[in-house]
């Protein structure tokens, strides 16, 4: 059971972070990892000195280890700078394409993000990124050999 303190936007996903009575402690959970939700009738008091900002700084502080660049074609620029505006470093170009800057702990989620793009997406740096995203393309690649493309 988790008494919920506040829902926040991180990193492109959200978490909730709340009191914690199995563990006892104050914890953090990706809401999309969340596979039930009961309402629960049980009084708590979230205490007043909580401050969500201040947690997430101690608590979820990843020293990027990359610079991830990525240039994205124009048909994609509103969506990256909807829905990541507010924590990547966005410079338009002259075509209306954009190249987006963010700081990353690991590759695994920033590959899943450029992926996602299709062949809007280029990724410019690091070079380890350029190539999980190659190899992750060629195993599509490879799986869909297979099947004949479809003439209706």
């Amino acid at each position: 059971m988790v008494e919920p303190y506040a829902l926040t936007f991180q990193w492109g996903l959200w978490y909730l972070i709340g009191f914690c009575r199995l563990r006892r402690d104050l914890r953090t959970f990706r809401v999309d990892r969340i596979q039930q939700v009961t309402s629960l009738e049980d009084p708590y008091e979230m205490p007043r000195d909580f401050s969500v900002r201040e947690y997430m700084e101690h608590s979820m502080r990843l020293e990027p280890n990359y610079t991830v660049v990525v240039h994205l074609e124009a048909s994609e620029a509103f969506q990256v700078r909807e829905r990541h505006d507010h924590w990547m470093e966005i410079t338009d170009q002259a075509d209306g394409s954009i190249i987006a800057r963010f700081g990353v702990a690991g590759l695994d989620w920033a590959t899943g993000w450029v992926l996602s793009y299709g062949s809007a997406a280029q990724v410019l740096e690091p070079p380890e990124l350029t190539a999980r995203v190659r190899e992750a393309a060629e195993g599509a690649l490879r799986r869909y050999a297979e099947f004949p493309p479809d003439d209706a």
